[in-house]
């Protein structure tokens, strides 16, 4: 029987498949899911498509006069 979701422990990535398309989910830090390819089936995943991590942080003060 064909697995259709399955998760690669070492790259935190869960496949979803069917006959025709591929959905990878990468688990990031905190436990977030990301969304890393859709569309046509593919058979592995070669770990390389991971989301830039950048620090978009900012922080508002506002002062009352």
């Amino acid at each position: 029987m064909a697995h259709f979701i399955t998760f690669d422990t070492e790259t935190q990535v869960f496949h979803l498949r069917n006959a025709s398309i591929s959905y990878l989910l990468s688990v990031e830090e905190g436990g977030l899911l990301s969304h890393l390819y859709f569309g046509s089936r593919i058979e592995n995943y070669h770990g390389q498509r991971k989301y830039p991590r950048i620090d978009r942080g900012f922080q508002v003060i506002y002062q009352i006069v």
